[in-house]
């Protein structure tokens, strides 16, 4: 059974589906890494404070796209307004294949 869903709807729903995920955010001098629990190396988000640039990971878009069967791209999108919601920055865009690793030293702090 499909059902449709208002544009604003859907993002309300991504929304709290991102929130249920628990997703951790660590902060470096230069980053924000978004990571599935406290003790994860790598990274679902990775932002770039000054610059706003925003690496999501392939898999986790893909995911999530295909969880709630939408467009990959209508997919990054929304997750580019969560950023922007969480971290209050309008970030540019970029998809990348992984995971992205992070240093030892931000997962133990």
């Amino acid at each position: 059974m499909k059902f449709l869903i208002s544009e604003s709807k859907l993002g309300s729903i991504l929304f709290s589906y991102l929130d249920n995920m628990n997703l951790t955010i660590k902060e470096t001098s230069d980053n924000y890494y978004f990571l599935r629990g406290e003790d994860n190396w790598k990274s679902e988000i990775r932002v770039v404070k000054y610059f706003a640039h925003c690496y999501l990971s392939y898999d986790f878009v893909k995911e999530i796209s295909d969880f709630f069967s939408i467009k990959f791209d209508e997919t990054e999108k929304i997750i580019g307004k969560y950023i922007e919601k969480k971290l209050n920055v309008e970030p540019r865009l970029m998809v990348v294949k992984g995971r992205m690793e992070i240093p030892t030293m931000i997962v133990r702090t």
